[in-house]
């Protein structure tokens, strides 16, 4: 089989040869036999063990191939993949530069909408508050009880401020955090490491003392590295 990129002048020509279609066939029928293999004697063991290592060197001849097959198209696709990832590279800089200038523009509007609301909340609480100690001063019930009223009816102006809009582009809201004190955080946000109880286990075996954790061992016969 033969890929060419139809230009002028190919960027990168491939040849993968067919390969042999019948192995897909002899794979499965060796899986077959595996699948009626019982083992009740010594004997039938090593025939289990003979059996395991013939299917070892058949799947050793079979990855060659297919590694070797394989080979000119990962040497092409890196050959594809290093003309573009520059370009790509800096289309996606450009893009994060714009992002977090316009993320910025977008958080200064959104503090001036606040800090104007926070002034309109002061405002009507400092009208609030002259409203009522006119009402304390006051002799009048009747003056009185309409300053009290006024002061209750002082509303609280809600500040809008139509948020930074462009066609195509949506704002989405992404929450961070940071580790402020460990020894404040709940049990149930603790992860166990796979990697460091692996460590432990494949170094200790047996020996192994992890309070809450289990340890076992569990034996398969290994062909070669396998």
């Amino acid at each position: 089989m033969t890929i060419r990129k139809k230009t002028s002048k190919n960027l990168v020509e491939v040849t993968v040869p067919m390969p042999d279609l019948s192995l897909t066939k002899t794979a499965e029928t060796m899986l077959e036999s595996a699948k009626k293999i019982k083992i009740t004697s010594q004997a039938q063991y090593e025939d289990a063990a003979a059996t395991l290592l013939k299917l070892a060197v058949r799947e050793t001849e079979i990855d060659d191939m297919r590694t070797t097959l394989k080979k000119p198209i990962n040497q092409a696709a890196t050959t594809v993949q290093n003309l573009f990832r520059p370009s790509l590279k800096f289309l996606e800089e450009a893009k994060e530069v714009i992002k977090k200038e316009m993320g910025s523009y977008y958080q200064r509007q959104e503090q001036l909408r606040l800090g104007a609301q926070r002034k309109a909340n002061d405002d009507a609480a400092a009208e609030r508050q002259r409203l009522l100690e006119a009402a304390s001063k006051s002799r009048k019930k009747s003056v009185k009880e309409s300053f009290e009223a006024a002061a209750q009816n002082v509303a609280v102006v809600e500040i809008e401020v139509a948020a930074p809009v462009a066609s195509g582009i949506s704002m989405r809201e992404y929450w961070k955090w940071e580790v402020e004190d460990e020894s404040l955080i709940p049990n149930e946000y603790w992860v166990i490491s796979d990697d460091s109880v692996d460590a432990v286990v494949n170094t200790q075996k047996g020996k192994t003392k992890i309070p809450g954790i289990r340890v076992w061992s569990e034996k398969k016969p290994a062909v070669g590295s396998r």
